[in-house]
This record gives C-alpha cells, sequence and structure tokens, in this order.
C-alpha cells in the first residue's frame, strides 16, 4: 500500500496517516513529500492543508531541513 504513496497523494496520505497515527504512512509519504519539495506549493493538497493546519505543514518543513542538515553533515 505504501508503495502508492506519490506525489499527486503524499499530501492527502500524510494528513490522513497523522490523524490516525499510522506511523509508516507518515514516514512514506513525508518522504515523498520531501523529495517533490520544489513543487510543493504548487500542489492543491498542499494549498488545502496550509489552511487547515499548520501544525503539519511546520512538520513536513522542519523534517525537510532536518533531512538537509544532516545530509549536509555527511
Amino acid at each position: 500500500m505504501t508503495s502508492k504513496v506519490n506525489n499527486q497523494n503524499a499530501i492527502a496520505t500524510y494528513a490522513f496517516a497523522h490523524q490516525h497515527h499510522v506511523k509508516q504512512f507518515i514516514e512514506t509519504a513525508l518522504s515523498s513529500i520531501i523529495e517533490n519539495i520544489s513543487t510543493l506549493t504548487e500542489w492543491e493538497k498542499f494549498k488545502e492543508l496550509l489552511e487547515k493546519d499548520h501544525k503539519l505543514v511546520a512538520e513536513i518543513f522542519e523534517a525537510y531541513l532536518t533531512r538537509r542538515v544532516k545530509t549536509a553533515e555527511k
């Protein structure tokens, strides 16, 4: 099921997984979001999430920045 997560459904999957505490889906969706972060603001689902749940948006960017720092440290 996690293999079906892509940049078109990652935001919805991430929000759903958070709501239902499904860690595997959270990680998979977050990875997809981060891989496509350069186009994130163009996604309609991101715009909806931005209006509805600022906390999840902050978590996405926090995860992105954390991964960037870890990559830079290597």
